[in-house]
């Protein structure tokens, strides 16, 4: 495998490379001679990338192979596996109609990482998003170890998760310790105590009682605050930050100590190794070849089966229809939250395409208009996280109440979703008024509103000429579509051009 060498690089260049290696400076930090750090961070509840963006990576799959590919490099060394934080959700809080979806996953990293051998982790605020019971539940299931320095229960004072641990690798002694922002959100009845005063602490103890060689840190701080941080608190040979997202292709050196961060959503494994810092980007040729799968790419088949199943039922109990005793988990006095007023109804793509044949001529050749087809290549197309941003109307009354009712024909029966999808393409507008409504891909009402009278006005249209740029970035952030993002931030131009590219012709 090349690896390409560079000092200071963009996201974006960086993307284009499978792996990048870079040094830390000519100065070698001694202690650290020999030891692997294998990283990660900031994957939130992303257990496979869903296919909708243009380089897909990551995947607890992936990582197996690229894993193995890795460890295969180190000899006889052991390397330390750690995480710091915001692994099990992608926001807080969590959901209502994610919640099935979101905490099963959840579940499904932790065996992943058990298999994994990760061995410990410092949670951010993301993991707390379903409540510290639910947080806790997790850690029981966990082979790996979960430390914080400094998040205490507020009615004992007493601190929740060990603060530090103590290994050996290589003939050397190590502490681990992990410490949380206390500025960020925690569940009610738990506080954080100031984490430069917590860390210095354990550092001093692990230094002085426990005769460690080397401390490695895993901060959820921040990239400014780990900076700070490392300034200071001596001692500390290595700090492995999160929460920032700040993606260090060449680690930054303050004092003597180290500081790593790893990008976001899994999608790199960060290794340090003898001063030298390597980014493996999780993408397709870390997929198993054919009749070789790894215990991942079982466990991920399962879990797919088994989200499809959770949001059919989900689904079922959320918008009323009748579902086995046994599957209700949904309580009932939940509802989904309203987002179309009284008398709202999507009308779709199918009717709007019957006064406006040129613009729906249009779209049929965008991209949007194969966005649920998307899905179907990856096997993603009942994943509800997935369907979000590939279909119309999740969440309102108007919309769909279930994965398989996505297109329903003018008798009121029930449509198969898959053929539909297959056969658009080639579909007339003659042969879509045989469809009442087609709540697949993107289309008309994603962009301009809910128009239920829009038919029926005269001298008026009653719709969003243009969307806004908020109705495009809603889906196409950062981590779905880099492509559009220079640096972290938008590429006016290129969202301009974009934005044009889909613009229906008057």
């Amino acid at each position: 495998m090349k690896l390409i060498k560079f000092s200071r690089i963009g996201l974006a260049a960086c993307l284009l490379w499978s792996c990048a290696e870079a040094p830390v400076s000519h100065h070698e930090n001694r202690p650290l001679s020999g030891l692997p750090i294998v990283y990660s961070a900031n994957v939130s509840g992303e257990i496979e990338p869903c296919g909708c963006r243009g380089n897909p990576s990551g995947g607890l799959d992936r990582r197996w192979n690229a894993q193995k590919e890795v460890f295969a490099s180190f000899d006889e060394k052991q390397p330390l596996v750690v995480d710091s934080g915001d692994l099990f959700f992608r926001g807080a809080p969590v959901p209502f109609l994610l919640a099935p979806q979101w905490k099963y996953q959840a579940q499904v990293l932790v065996e992943g990482y058990n298999s994994l051998g990760i061995e410990f982790l410092a949670p951010g605020e993301l993991d707390f998003a379903a409540g510290m019971d639910a947080f806790i539940e997790l850690r029981h299931r966990a082979r790996f170890k979960v430390l914080s320095s400094n998040i205490y229960e507020e009615l004992s004072g007493a601190l929740v998760f060990d603060a530090s641990a103590v290994v050996e690798k290589n003939g050397k002694k190590i502490g681990i310790l992990g410490v949380y922002d206390e500025e960020l959100d925690l569940p009610a009845g738990y506080r954080a105590r100031p984490h430069i005063e917590a860390v210095k602490q354990e550092v001093n103890k692990l230094r002085s009682e426990k005769n460690v060689a080397v401390v490695v840190a895993l901060t959820h701080l921040g990239l400014e605050k780990d900076r700070l941080l490392a300034a200071s608190v001596s001692g500390i040979d290595v700090i492995v930050g999160a929460h920032s997202h700040s993606f260090l292709t060449k680690p930054e050196r303050v004092g003597e100590t180290i500081i790593l961060h790893s990008s976001y959503r899994g999608q790199h494994l960060g290794v340090f190794l003898d001063g030298t810092n390597t980014f493996y980007q999780l993408e397709d040729r870390y997929i198993s070849p054919a009749g070789r799968s790894n215990p991942m790419d079982q466990l991920l088949l399962r879990s797919k089966k088994r989200i499809a199943e959770l949001n059919a039922e989900s689904d079922a109990e959320i918008f009323g229809d009748a579902v086995p005793a046994k599957n209700k988990h949904v309580r009932a006095e939940k509802k989904v939250r309203n987002t179309t007023t009284p008398g709202q109804v999507l009308q779709t793509f199918a009717q709007c395409a019957q006064c406006h044949s040129k613009q729906h001529e249009f779209v049929s050749k965008t991209r949007h208009s194969s966005a649920y087809l998307t899905l179907m290549k990856v096997g993603q197309n009942r994943n509800l996280e997935c369907l979000q941003c590939h279909t119309l109307g999740q969440g309102m009354p108007s919309g769909y109440s279930h994965v398989d009712r996505l297109v329903i024909g003018t008798d009121g029966s029930q449509l198969n979703v898959e053929k539909f999808a297959s056969e658009l393409p080639q579909m007339s507008v003659a042969e879509l008024r045989k469809v009442k409504r087609a709540l697949i891909n993107v289309q008309c009402e994603s962009c301009h509103s809910v128009a239920p009278t829009h038919a029926r006005k005269s001298g008026g249209t009653n719709i969003s000429p243009k969307p806004g740029a908020a109705t495009c970035l809603a889906c196409h952030t950062s981590d779905r579509a880099p492509g559009w993002y220079r640096d972290g931030k938008l590429d006016q131009k290129l969202f301009a051009e974009k934005l044009e590219s889909v613009s229906c012709p008057r």
